[in-house]
């Protein structure tokens, strides 16, 4: 194998294993009354981000939502009546959609807190 690969490789396995030490992946998730995706970490932490900030799930049925399931370790989950995947990380850093997306979450935010 080509030593530059091998690099690769190795450095990929190196970032894994800082991913699944750093905690920030999902050990269960579900889709709860108040209409929240709920994520329990590794780390002992509780995520719950409404269904209305993630771009690719705010149009989603209720049955779409509660058939999901963690994927990569954690790391990530998978909606399949959806087809749609969705980074843990990405979610916990605040990244719900496209930059659009993003910035009118934002408005929509700032129009909430001025009322």
């Amino acid at each position: 194998m080509d030593k530059d690969i091998e690099q690769e490789i190795a450095e990929a396995k190196a970032a894994f294993d800082r991913e699944l030490q750093s905690g920030l992946w999902a050990k269960d998730v579900w889709y709860d009354e108040y209409h929240n995706l709920v994520f329990r970490l590794a780390n002992g932490a509780t995520l719950s981000i409404p269904i209305s900030h993630i771009e690719a799930l705010h149009e989603a049925e209720p049955t779409q939502l509660r058939n999901k399931y963690l994927a990569n370790h954690g790391m990530a989950v998978f909606f399949p009546d959806l087809d749609v995947h969705l980074s843990v990380r990405g979610l916990i850093e605040g990244r719900f959609g496209t930059k659009d997306w993003m910035e009118q979450l934002q408005y929509y935010k700032a129009f909430v807190e001025e009322e």
